[in-house]
């Protein structure tokens, strides 16, 4: 993991939140032509548990959709195993969409799905 960081630093790739004291909330990676070269795709998320439900995952989602909106683009996408159905709920109010489904894409037995949002 800290690797996979340390590389999406160096590529302009990494968000943080923070609070107003500078304690890190929230992190989020975004490959700009992650999908199939068309379109933004958040990598990867994350909250830390102390900022849970305090609306940092909205606020790093946000900043994902302007940051493509500024792009040109006229979507984002994103990947979410099966098993986490909180994140796709997450990802269903916001208004993404399922695209399809990847069995064994990362891991065996785990199905990722690929899930999309228009932009306006």
């Amino acid at each position: 993991m800290e690797n996979s960081l340390r590389r999406a630093a160096e590529r302009g790739e990494l968000y943080l939140a923070r609070t107003e004291e500078g304690q890190l909330a929230g992190a989020m990676r975004v490959v700009m032509g992650g999908f199939c070269g068309l379109y933004p795709y958040l990598s990867l998320i994350g909250v830390r548990d102390t900022f849970r439900d305090k609306g940092v995952g909205s606020f790093l989602m946000d900043q994902l959709e302007e940051l493509a909106r500024r792009n040109g683009s006229r979507r984002v996408s994103l990947m979410v195993s099966d098993f986490n159905t909180g994140a796709q709920a997450f990802y269903r109010r916001r208004g993404y969409w399922l695209l399809g489904e990847l069995p064994n894409a990362a891991k065996a037995g785990i199905t990722e799905l690929v899930m999309l949002k228009d932009l306006d």
